[in-house]
């Protein structure tokens, strides 16, 4: 956790930025490490994961401004939807927060009903494409039948600069 501290304090005062900020309920916090360790060892990618943050206040409005400060850091959002993402009352917050400061989000269905099924109690989160991956690409769904490689979409800032075919 010293290490991570060192890390959190570099990144305030340097500006070094994270690939991916997690928005993920607490609930599911097995399967988001899993997650994490895939787009981090799999793909590449420096992820930012409130769970390993020790310097996170306990209090909230402490939190909101730490928070703040961390996904200022960030390209993007992976917002992780799953059967416990309605009971997390920060993920709407962080959702809101991200999409309108950089707006690179993206949803990760990481439970079967989740990736079957439209969030009709969540319609919000169906503007917002969605995560794909493959053995060795991770790619983001645009919803209208394109897929743009994860890396050249933060490149474009959550633009698709053009259709693409897997």
């Amino acid at each position: 956790m010293a290490l991570f501290k060192e890390q959190v304090d570099s990144i305030d005062r340097t500006g070094q930025e994270h690939d991916v900020f997690i928005s993920y309920s607490h609930i599911d916090e097995e399967l988001v490490l899993g997650v994490v360790y895939i787009l981090r060892n799999q793909f590449g990618l420096r992820v930012y994961v409130d769970r390993d943050d020790a310097t996170l206040s306990p209090e909230d409005v402490e939190v909101a401004a730490q928070l703040k400060r961390r996904m200022r850091h960030c390209l993007s959002l992976v917002y992780i939807a799953s059967d416990n993402d309605t009971r997390s009352h920060w993920m709407p917050w962080e959702l809101g927060f991200f999409d309108g400061f950089r707006g690179t989000v993206a949803v990760l269905p990481i439970t079967e009903q989740a990736s079957t099924q439209p969030p009709h109690d969540r319609p919000y989160l169906r503007i917002y494409p969605y995560l794909d991956a493959t053995a060795m690409t991770l790619w983001v769904n645009n919803r209208k039948g394109g897929f743009q490689n994860f890396r050249e979409w933060l490149r474009n800032r959550g633009e698709f600069a053009a259709v693409a075919a897997r």
